[in-house]
């Protein structure tokens, strides 16, 4: 039996990688303004708000591949899934190798192919590195999960949060280190598997979450997300922005949690033509995910990065995002091509993705 698609996942989508497109958009604008500046601020409390990208990728995953009605024993299926993201990763980690060899950022070796074993291509792929993993723990979680109850899912995801956003937290004020930056150390690891966890609780236990509540959470997760960046901006001596490029915000699960429910509650919009768009738009959001550096660094070369000006700088980011999408949907239209380089099977296929 298909399922139609959801509008509500697809926004969820497109919305996330327009955040990473954002937060990648705005480091050479972070890079070249002085800390201490005015101008600065704008652009850290955006990048702040912008974390809520690969968060929410995470629990869109969490929400489907943890569903215990239909759990994955290891054998053709699981493999099958676990192939579908691996070849165009490893596609697309070759195609970044070779982008940087050209460009003269890497020199020519097989150590630069190699170190694809333990070191991503580029920025974004250290998503692809923990998504993966999760995919070969998959029948582990499921397992766990289908032995737990409503509450006890809850507990899980209160001792994860404990673990990977409150105490890195208390240690990092307390002179120590605030782990969770997008390398895959055990505690980030854990960070992004608890939301891969809460994609699954709320789609499967809070999806009739009243839209106040979930319009609330965002408020609170929003505010303590930007107060927390503004604080250490004004509090710190020797800022580093740690607070708003860090994914271990105790606020951001209050955040990611509101906007998932809020948009997970809208099944379909009246337009048919506007439901075919964003329903597209969602499947080639992948496409995005992996050109979207490569166009930045083009368009860079040709205009400027942005450098030197914030609202530049979000111009190229919309540009950015229309480009790459522009970019995967003539990719999608090549059959062996858009398997490869996308991941996208056949239209029948695709029906039953969410």
């Amino acid at each position: 039996m298909e399922r139609e698609r959801s509008a509500g996942y697809d926004i969820i989508r497109i919305l996330s990688i327009f955040s990473v497109v954002m937060i990648h958009t705005l480091v050479p604008y972070l890079g070249n303004t002085e800390i201490k500046s005015a101008g600065y601020v704008p652009a850290m409390l955006i990048s702040s708000l912008c974390l809520i990208g690969a968060p929410l990728f995470f629990m869109l995953s969490g929400a489907f591949l943890l569903d215990t009605s239909s759990s994955v024993g290891i054998g053709a299926r699981y493999f099958k899934r676990i192939t579908k993201q691996l070849v165009p990763f490893l596609i697309w980690s070759v195609i970044y190798v070779i982008a940087r060899i050209a460009m003269g950022k890497l020199a020519l070796s097989a150590e630069a192919f190699t170190s694809l074993l333990y070191r991503p291509a580029y920025d974004q792929f250290w998503f692809m590195y923990v998504l993966l993993l999760l995919y070969l723990l998959l029948p582990l979680l499921q397992a766990m999960l289908l032995r737990l109850n409503k509450r006890g899912v809850e507990i899980l995801l209160l001792i994860c949060w404990l673990l990977t956003t409150v105490i890195p937290l208390i240690s990092w004020l307390a002179g120590g280190h605030l782990k969770a930056r997008p390398f895959v150390d055990i505690i980030s690891f854990f960070l992004y598997t608890g939301y891969f966890i809460l994609g699954y609780y709320l789609k499967k236990y809070r999806s009739d979450t009243p839209s106040s509540v979930a319009v609330a959470l965002i408020c609170v997760g929003a505010v303590l997300t930007l107060v927390s960046a503004l604080a250490e901006w004004l509090a710190v001596a020797d800022f580093h922005g740690i607070l708003f490029r860090d994914y271990s915000l105790p606020s951001l699960p209050l955040l990611t949690g509101g906007v998932f429910i809020l948009l997970g509650k809208i099944k379909s919009v009246k337009s048919e033509r506007a439901m075919s768009v964003i329903s597209h738009l969602g499947v080639l959001t992948v496409g995005v995910f992996y050109i979207h550096m490569l166009v930045l660094k083009g368009i860079s070369l040709v205009v400027g990065d942005g450098s030197d000006s914030l609202l530049f700088a979000i111009i190229i980011c919309i540009l950015v995002t229309v480009l790459s999408y522009l970019l995967s949907f003539v990719i999608s239209l090549i059959p062996v091509a858009k398997t490869l380089l996308l991941g996208i099977g056949t239209k029948k296929r695709e029906g039953k993705r969410q």
